[in-house]
This record gives structure tokens, C-alpha cells and sequence, in this order.
């Protein structure tokens, strides 16, 4: 359509009511002072409304996953050196090996159920199918925060037995980096509100992140401004995929988590993880052009985000207001009460305090579901949680059983391998 790139940008239109000759006497200030504001229209390009497009939906996932990850980064590095590797004995070793043996075998068993239940709905094409098709895909997913929270257990339990526990210049290390990265975090959150939130008359209320980009202007210091320029714009990036996975990790209602771990990244996660960094790039550049007027004046991306995607139709609505600056205080603020209440991620299994109450839970749960299909009856299979159906004839069962694990499978049969 002619308006889809149209961008209205506010100006200061100056008059004169009359000309002067130029060796008149008369005060510069009396020439052409009164102005009024005004807009000077133009139209965008396709690249710059594509842009545009890029930034409103990368905003959305920087408000809501980089919100949680500015609490989230800083508290688990913290959490990591609280809760590192300490040496135990061998006694220790065994019955926390034994305990997590058999949370593996419970995982196993749970993973043959949701294949079956998976294989079941496969055949089915109502809408029930489609409600529990999305309530088993939930299911798997805590089943896959599940095997996660395992595979870490029995990392940290390796660690204690056979390094005598983790390195401590690794831990204070981890410790040092999340002091650092909860300063940042406030230091940023600090500067939304009195760089970008508040500015009275259009003069913001504090420089903040400002004064510390100032003191490296100099021709000798660049180098050290860009970098620290850089640092501050890339640890948005980190808490955009760290607020992913925690939000994977606590709710199961829209993906699955996808753990990045030191040589054992599958490559969907690696894809995936990508993908997130490439969407939230765009809104992380307009934020940092945003934030840091002075310091990217007069480059391009200054003139493509505070001249063009600021001020367009529809888009300029949400940066007029700060509905997007406003969303990531919310979510940042959620986040902070939220993760003081529960700051640990806690699955079905683990060897924290209440690892034991939490396996034996699973495998209350487990030996329930069992006990439910057997008095189902002859005559009727169990859902255990969306009603009975007709039991699978033998030829079903057959087929079923000889389909392949689904990838959750997978790992949780590994796990119980290398465990067991």
C-alpha cells in the first residue's frame, strides 16, 4: 500500500516575517527565532520497513526473555558457586549413584509410557486428539527438564568423586562473573528508567551508562570504549537465551528447553539458540541507539533506527510510549520476585535437599500409573490423565512397540546407561 513505509519525522520549522540586508543592524536573535513544530513525511524503502518488521518482533522476545534473563544470568552463576562440587566419600558416592540409578529407570519407564501414549494419538484425528496431543507435548517437555536436571546431577556427582570437587579458581571465577553481571543487570535496568522512561520535557532525568561510555571518548581510549560499548550490548544477547531457557524450565506451555553445554550440544539446540540471537539482534541495536544517543550520533544505524523505525506508522506507537521499555521493567521485576521465591530449577529428580522426597515422588507417581492400567481391566486400556479408550488390539501394540523412541527416549535411555 503507498502509506506501508510512510514515517512522519518531528522537526522544528523556523519562520521569518520578513528579509534583512545583510550589513543591517539588528540583534541575531531577532531573525527568524520563532519555530514551531512540525513533521517532514517521507517514505522508506523496503529494506527499512523489513527492518522495522525485524525489530517489533526481535522487542518481543527482548522484553519478555531478556527481562527474566537480567536476574536469571547473575543468579545462577552465584547459584553455580553456592551449589559447586564438593569431594565425598565413597560411601556418599554409592547411594547418591544408587539414587540417581534408579531415577534414571524411572525415566526410562515414563519415557515408554509417553511413546505409547504418542503412538496412540497418532491414529486419532479429533479435536480431543489435537487438546491431549498438546497436553502430551507438555509432558514431554518436563520429561525433558527431567533427563536435563538428571544429566546435570550425575556431571556434578562425577565431579565430586573422581576431581575431588570443582576447581576452585573455576568457582570463585563463576562467583567474581556473577557479581559483575548482577552490577550490569541493575546498571541497565537503572538506565532505562532514568535515560529512556523519564525524561522530563525530553531531557533525560540521569545519564547513567552515559557517564561511563564519556570517560573513554578520548582518541587513546576508543578501543577501550567500543569494547565496553560491546560488552554492555552483547550481555542482552546472553540474557535473552538465558531468560529462554529459564522460561523453558519453569513453563511448558509454548517450547521445550534447548540447553547449551560444553561439547554436548545437540545441533537443533545450537539452530535454535541461533535463531534467538538473530531475532532479538534488531531490537538489541535500536535499544543500544536508544540508550546511548551521544555516544552513536551521526552513525548509520542511528539514522536507520532513531530517524525511520522510530517514527512509522503503527510501529511508532509502541516506541512513542515505551510499551516495549515498559514490558521488560514488568517482566524484569516478575522475574526478580519470582526466581527470590524459587531460585533453583527443580525438576522430578536431583540430589539437592529434597532430591530423595522428589524421586520417591517420581516413583510414587510411576508405581500409581502402573497400578491404574492394571485395574483398568481387561476390557479397557488407561489414560491416567485424559479418561479410558479401547485397549490396543496385539497387532497395535506390535506396531507400537516396534516404532522408534521419540528423542526423549533417546536420552533418558543413555542417561540410565552411563548411570546404571
Amino acid at each position: 500500500p503507498p502509506s506501508r513505509g510512510a514515517a512522519p519525522l518531528p522537526v522544528q520549522k523556523y519562520t521569518c516575517d520578513a528579509w534583512e540586508a545583510g550589513d543591517a543592524d539588528v540583534q541575531v536573535d531577532d531573525i527568524c527565532f520563532a519555530s514551531i513544530v512540525s513533521e517532514a513525511k517521507f517514505k522508506a524503502d523496503l529494506q527499512v520497513y523489513l527492518v522495522a518488521i525485524l525489530c517489533f518482533f526481535g522487542w518481543l522476545f527482548l522484553a519478555v526473555f531478556g527481562g527474566i534473563g537480567l536476574t536469571a544470568v547473575p543468579l545462577d552463576l552465584i547459584l553455580s558457586f553456592v551449589d559447586r562440587p564438593r569431594p565425598i566419600d565413597e560411601k556418599t558416592y554409592t547411594q547418591q549413584k544408587q539414587l540417581l540409578a534408579r531415577a534414571a529407570q524411572a525415566m526410562l519407564r515414563q519415557s515408554e509410557e509417553l511413546q505409547r501414549l504418542d503412538g496412540e494419538l497418532a491414529e486419532e484425528k479429533s479435536w480431543g486428539a489435537r487438546w491431549r496431543r498438546r497436553t502430551l507435548n507438555q509432558d514431554f517437555s518436563k520429561f525433558k527438564r527431567d533427563i536435563y536436571l538428571l544429566e546435570e546431577e550425575f556431571d556434578r556427582l562425577r565431579v565430586s568423586k573422581f576431581e575431588r570437587g570443582e576447581n576452585p579458581a573455576v568457582s570463585f571465577a563463576k562467583l567474581v562473573l556473577g557479581i559483575i553481571c548482577a552490577l550490569l543487570s541493575i546498571a541497565w535496568l537503572v538506565h532505562i528508567v532514568s535515560y529512556m522512561v523519564i525524561a522530563p520535557g525530553g531531557r533525560p532525568a540521569f545519564l547513567c551508562l552515559n557517564l561511563l561510555l564519556a570517560l573513554f571518548d578520548h582518541p587513546g581510549l576508543y578501543p577501550v570504549g567500543v569494547s565496553v560499548f560491546a560488552a554492555i550490548s552483547l550481555y542482552l544477547l546472553v540474557c535473552v537465551v538465558k531468560g529462554c531457557l529459564k522460561f523453558g524450565m519453569r513453563f511448558f506451555c509454548i517450547f521445550s528447553i534447548h540447553p547449551m553445554r560444553f561439547k554436548a550440544t545437540p545441533l537443533s539446540s545450537i539452530l535454535f539458540n541461533v535463531e534467538m540471537v538473530l531475532i532479538a539482534s534488531p531490537a538489541v541495536v535500536q535499544l543500544t541507539m536508544q540508550g546511548f544517543r551521544d555516544y552513536a550520533r551521526l552513525t548509520d544505524a542511528d539514522a536507520l533506527f532513531a530517524a525511520q523505525v522510530r517514527y512509522m506508522k503503527f510501529f511508532g506507537l509502541f516506541y512513542k510510549y515505551n510499551v516495549f521499555l515498559y514490558l521488560l521493567l514488568a517482566c524484569a521485576l516478575l522475574a526478580l520476585i519470582y526466581l527470590s521465591l524459587r531460585p533453583r530449577d527443580r525438576g522430578e529428580v536431583g540430589l539437592a535437599k529434597k532430591g530423595a522426597d522428589r524421586l520417591e515422588a517420581i516413583l510414587k507417581r510411576d508405581e500409581g500409573a502402573a497400578a491404574g492400567i492394571a485395574k483398568s481391566g481387561e476390557g479397557k486400556g488407561s489414560w491416567s490423565r485424559w479418561g479410558t479408550r479401547k485397549q490396543p488390539t496385539d497387532a497395535e501394540t506390535e506396531a507400537t512397540q516396534n516404532a522408534g523412541p521419540p528423542p526423549a527416549s533417546v536420552i533418558a535411555r543413555g542417561s540410565a546407561d552411563s548411570i546404571v
